[in-house]
Parts: C-alpha cells; sequence; structure tokens
C-alpha cells in the first residue's frame, strides 16, 4: 500500500514539474516574439535608448512628396500715377522796398544764372550812398595826414638819437681834457717846487684845467638835455602811430558802413538765381515794392530749373519696403507722345505721411528731354526685383520654426536638413541665393515630421 503511494506521488510530481517546464518556455517565446515585434517596428521597452534611422533595415519609411527648384527671370515691377516737377523753383522777393524802374523778363523767357530781370529806384538809398562814399574820403585824408606827422615823428626821433651822440662824444672829449690838464697841472706845480719853472706858469694850467672842468660839466648837461629831447620826440611818434592805427580804424568803418549800403542798393536788382525759365511774373513797372524782409508781401516772379526733372510719385505701404534708392524706373506720360524715358530712383522719403500711408519717392530721368514740362501728368514703373537667372522655391518648402533658413532634402532615399540664403520674397516664391545647385528634390508634405537621416520613399 505505501510502495503504491509513493510511486503515485513520484509521477504526480514528475508530471508538475514537466507542465511548469513547459509554462515557462511558452512564455520566454512569447516574450522573445514581442520584441522582435518592437525591433522590426523601431520601438523598445528601454526608454533611454534613443531611435537609429542610420541603422539599415531598422527606421520605418516615410512616404513624401517633394519638388524641385525652377530656374527663371524673376522681375517684379510696381508701377503709379506720378506728376513732373521742375528740378528748382523759387518765389522771388525784392530785399528792399523802392519803386519798380524797370521789368527786363516776361513769363516763358529763358534766363541765365545771375541775369537781372528787373531793376527797383531807391532814391534815398542812393543818397546815403553817395554821403558815405564822401565820407570814406574824408576819413582816407585824415588817415594821410596822420601817416605824415608819424613820418615827422620818426625823423624827429632819429634826429634826437643823432644829437644825443654828438654829445657823447663831446664828453669824451671834454674828459680828455681834464685828464690831460690834471697831469700838466701836477707837472709843472712840481716842477715850481723844484725851483725849475716860474708860479706863474702852474696858475695858467690850472685855469685851463678849471676850463676843462667846466666844459665836461656843461657837455653832461647837455646829455641829459639831449636825452630829455629825445624822450619828448619819442612820446609824439606813439602819439602819431595811434593817430595813424585810428585813423585806419575809422576808415574800416566808413568802408564796411558804406559797403552795406551798397550791398543793400545791390537788390534793388533781381537776379536770377539758376538758369531756368520765368513761370509767373506778377509786377509792372512804376509799382511800388515793398521789402519782404519787413513786410509780408507777394512774390515778383517765379524761376523754375528745367534742364533737370523731378518724377515725383507715391508708394504705397505694402510695396514701400521694396523701394531702393538706383531701381530702375520708366516714366511714360500720354503728353509726351507716349514714349517711355528712362530713369532711376533718386531720392525717397524714408517714412510714410501718415493720412495717406504712402511715401514719397522722386526718379531722375537718365537724359534730359524737351518733351516733358512742369505739372504733366503720367505713370512711372519701377522696378522692384530682376534677376535673370533665379532660382526658386515656394515659401512653403521652408521648415517652420527654423531660426536659420532650411529645408529638408532627399539624398540617397534619406531625409536631410540643409540650410540655406534667402533673396527675395514676394510671399508666394523665394529667390535661393545659397545652399542649393538646383537639382536637388526638396519636400514639401512631410517636411516638419520628417527626421535627420530617416528612410523616404517619394509619392508618384
Amino acid at each position: 500500500m505505501k510502495a503504491g503511494l509513493t510511486k503515485r506521488t513520484v509521477g504526480w510530481v514528475i508530471a508538475g514539474l514537466a507542465l511548469a517546464a513547459l509554462v515557462g518556455i511558452s512564455l520566454m517565446l512569447l516574450a522573445g516574439g514581442h520584441k522582435a515585434v518592437q525591433a522590426a517596428f523601431g520601438q523598445s521597452d528601454d526608454k533611454s535608448t534613443p531611435r537609429n534611422f542610420e541603422s539599415p533595415g531598422v527606421a520605418p519609411t516615410v512616404r513624401v512628396k517633394t519638388i524641385r527648384p525652377s530656374r527663371e527671370h524673376l522681375k517684379r515691377t510696381t508701377t503709379h500715377t506720378a506728376h513732373v516737377e521742375p528740378y528748382e523753383k523759387a518765389d522771388l522777393f525784392a530785399k528792399v522796398a523802392g519803386y519798380l524802374r524797370k521789368v527786363h523778363v516776361d513769363i516763358g523767357d529763358r534766363v541765365k544764372k545771375d541775369q537781372v530781370l528787373a531793376e527797383l529806384w531807391v532814391p534815398e538809398m542812393e543818397q546815403e550812398c553817395v554821403q558815405k562814399q564822401a565820407l570814406v574820403e574824408r576819413v582816407k585824408a585824415d588817415l594821410g595826414q596822420a601817416e605824415a606827422a608819424q613820418k615827422v615823428a620818426e625823423a624827429m626821433v632819429i634826429a634826437a638819437k643823432a644829437k644825443g651822440q654828438e654829445v657823447s662824444s663831446l664828453v669824451a672829449k671834454y674828459e680828455a681834457d681834464v685828464t690831460y690838464h690834471q697831469g700838466e697841472h701836477r707837472r709843472h706845480l712840481q716842477l715850481v717846487k723844484e725851483r725849475a719853472e716860474q708860479k706863474d706858469v702852474v696858475d695858467r694850467e690850472l685855469n685851463q684845467l678849471r676850463a676843462a672842468e667846466a666844459a665836461l660839466i656843461a657837455s653832461k648837461a647837455t646829455v641829459m638835455t639831449t636825452e630829455a629831447n629825445l624822450k619828448v620826440e619819442q612820446a609824439k611818434l606813439v602819439q602819431a602811430q595811434a593817430d595813424v592805427t585810428s585813423a585806419k580804424a575809422r576808415l574800416e568803418v566808413a568802408q564796411a558802413d558804406l559797403e552795406h549800403t551798397v550791398i543793400l542798393l545791390g537788390y534793388g536788382k533781381i537776379t536770377a538765381p539758376y538758369d531756368g525759365v520765368i513761370t509767373q511774373r506778377l509786377v509792372h513797372p512804376g509799382a511800388f515794392i515793398q521789402s519782404a524782409a519787413t513786410s509780408k508781401t507777394d512774390h515778383l516772379f517765379t524761376i523754375a530749373r528745367v534742364d533737370r526733372m523731378r518724377i515725383v510719385t507715391e508708394i504705397p505701404e505694402t510695396e514701400s519696403a521694396w523701394i531702393k534708392i538706383g531701381q530702375p524706373a520708366a516714366l511714360q506720360v500720354d503728353a509726351a507722345r507716349g514714349q517711355r524715358l528712362a530713369g532711376k530712383v533718386a531720392r525717397l522719403a524714408d517714412a510714410l505721411d501718415k493720412r495717406s500711408r504712402t511715401m514719397l519717392v522722386e526718379v531722375d530721368l537718365d537724359a534730359p528731354t524737351q518733351l516733358l514740362r512742369p505739372g504733366m501728368y503720367g505713370s512711372v514703373t519701377i522696378t522692384l526685383a530682376d534677376y535673370p537667372d533665379a532660382l526658386l522655391l515656394p515659401t512653403s518648402a521652408l521648415l517652420a520654426g527654423s531660426s536659420q533658413p532650411a529645408l529638408m532634402v532627399v539624398k540617397d532615399s534619406k531625409a536631410h536638413r540643409q540650410e540655406v540664403d534667402l533673396g527675395y520674397n514676394d510671399g508666394v516664391r523665394i529667390q535661393i541665393n545659397r545652399g542649393l545647385d538646383g537639382d536637388e528634390q526638396i519636400i514639401t508634405d512631410g517636411k516638419n515630421t520628417v527626421q535627420e537621416g530617416q528612410p523616404v520613399e517619394i509619392a508618384k
């Protein structure tokens, strides 16, 4: 009984172990199949393992749509109404008041720079000019007298110096005489003591010594007098020089005053500031003309410079950013027989008018023409962009949210990011300046989801 029970128990144990082994093997096979499926679809239970699209046979292939860049002559122009204005225009006024004496021109006359257009008569100013001219002549005479007095003073100073030199030489002579007579007096005095000579000879030598000493004293006094006279003459010379300086200053003031009056009198002649044509004349001879400097008055003439013209147009805000100085432009005016006149953008306001939201632009023509007149209206066409061999793509081909402009291109059946330099962009197409050769396939559909290096299949 115990032996049979033992055999049965052993059998059940063996059967249980076999069943457990079979279940474990089944679970292992199921786990291995799940990992194989994950590997086939690029998935992993290990979250730290990145997707590797470069490993062959692992990354999934994505279907995308592509386009190729096109090479075209990119040219964009804008056309707006324009009008013709003179290159320069000025209203001419009178600076001084007076009577209109002569009018030398009329409307339509062609004039040259500095040509006299009209003359005013200002009698009180003419008389003032004569008076000031006489004052200038009088001051010139005063200056002449002062200069002559200066020359006399200079001569007197020279004479005083010569007199001083002469007296100084006499002092030296008298000093020598005193020394000589002093020696002679001592010699004769010694002879008298030795009883070799009479006393009257000593007295005679003493008298001669006294005379020489008196002459020396007188000559020294003359030197002092001469020096004093020299100082007086030098003072007179300084006064004469001051008189000359004063006369010169008064002459400069008188001449400046005269010149001021002459300039004002010159304003009585109305002259042309530049070569041009007289477009308005509002005065006639005999009329009294008020000074524009002291009162509000009408101008006398209007002059326009018409050897060159300003073509003025207004560009709307949407196109103002594309306007650049130097861009080609063409003017067409019906009154100019419909001719197209070539020019270039020369000036722009670089600011928009807050009321019209337009920017003022001026065009200069390449060559002068006689067909245009100020005030004519027409149209001007400005070339905003002109690239004969431009590489173009739709703006939708650019990657969104990229700090540097970039595209996704297909190389060797894989997606790769390519940075590019952009040129002209009109909102629909964009010019590629650098980064593409023109033969690339650019991903359009799916460009923002495909990854770098991911295999792609181009949809037909």
